[in-house]
């Protein structure tokens, strides 16, 4: 056995990748070159794949599919590799490569904002990052500032068994358990009070002179909170032409690992995508 020839090709299909990633010019290669155009990749991986089927089809000179495959076994062996089985075998390597990659991101990661790119996905955008997805936020709602709700999921399985270990609501004589209309209630609530007092906010930053609020983050005794502006109020607009974004979890360990902050981002980057064409864009 011989596998100097093998080691040739994986080196080969090594130096592709490597390729491949420099060009990017991305640490983050998979989240964020291959996730948002898992299609393309899907489409690239597959056709070099039958790249190599149709080298080893001109090699054999033969429809047989083993007989197809047959001259891969000289990768292995003493006996001398055709350059066109090389390429091929160099070409079933790097498509895999790809192909993997596309089903490891679809499996493994968040769909890419780009997936929520048209005005009507506002609420689809909230349902998936709140509802669709084990970790991260409990909660969203998109708020003009007149007040209009735009879009709202929550993740009621988590909020229902988060709930059972928060404090109680109520009265020391009628305390029991929260439940999730007066959680989704206090939520409400909250992000109205946020928008309606950024002024006081503001006031507390002007000394800095970084300009007023745009994004808060909130990481509270239980869980956290977040605000964004996707479209600040101006002094010289009506108030209700502002657009806000609120989001929730009850979870301490999203705010510690940062999976809250890491999918409100990308909720907030889903939005920013409908929004464009739209009169806010």
């Amino acid at each position: 056995m011989d596998l100097s020839n093998l080691l040739l090709v994986v080196l080969y299909a090594s130096c592709l990748y490597g390729l491949l990633v420099a060009m990017a010019r991305e640490p983050r290669f998979l989240s964020r070159v291959v996730n948002p155009y898992l299609w393309q990749f899907s489409v690239v991986g597959v056709s070099v794949f039958l790249t190599g089927f149709g080298l080893l089809r001109w090699e054999s000179n033969s429809s047989d599919f083993l007989d197809q495959l047959r001259p891969l076994g000289n990768l292995v062996t003493h006996h001398p590799t055709p350059p066109r089985v090389q390429v091929a075998a160099v070409a079933f390597l790097f498509g895999s490569i790809l192909i993997a990659m596309v089903v490891w991101c679809r499996f493994n990661l968040p769909r890419d904002p780009s997936a929520f790119g048209r005005p009507q996905y506002r609420q689809r955008a909230l349902d998936y990052y709140i509802t669709r997805l084990n970790r991260g936020l409990d909660y969203a709602i998109l708020v003009e500032g007149g007040g209009t709700v735009l879009a709202e999921a929550v993740h009621r399985r988590r909020v229902e068994t988060f709930a059972c270990y928060l404090p109680k609501c109520g009265d020391a004589g009628s305390a029991h358990p929260r439940t999730l209309a007066e959680q989704l209630e206090g939520w409400r609530k909250c992000a109205h009070q946020i928008h309606e007092r950024i002024g006081t906010l503001d006031e507390m930053l002007t000394v800095a002179l970084h300009g007023r609020n745009r994004r808060i983050v909130f990481d509270t005794e239980y869980g956290g909170m977040f605000f964004l502006y996707l479209h600040p109020p101006e002094a010289n607009r009506a108030q209700g032409e502002c657009l806000y974004l609120f989001a929730a979890t009850l979870c301490q360990e999203d705010m510690n690992t940062r999976h809250a902050d890491e999918h409100f981002e990308l909720l907030a980057d889903a939005l920013r995508r409908t929004e464009r064409g739209v009169k806010f864009g």
